[in-house]
């Protein structure tokens, strides 16, 4: 099994995989960040979209896309 197929196949063991040795918090911030960027790529970077979207603020977009809170 070539490490493409099982990424197609069960997602989940990159994303597992990925975040081995990491704290629960660093493992929130980083998925969440992913899922942020997932968002802004469907509106197609708007980020006033996505800000309501999320219902969040620009302010807070920013900080969950950099990491900080």
């Amino acid at each position: 099994m070539t490490p493409a197929l099982l990424k197609e196949i069960a997602p989940e063991l990159r994303s597992a995989a990925a975040c081995e040795g990491k704290t629960l918090k660093a493992r929130v911030v980083r998925t969440e960040a992913e899922e942020i960027r997932t968002v802004l790529d469907s509106f197609e970077g708007d980020r006033e979209k996505v800000c309501t979207a999320l219902g969040i603020s620009k302010t807070m977009l920013w900080r969950k896309l950099n990491g900080t809170r």
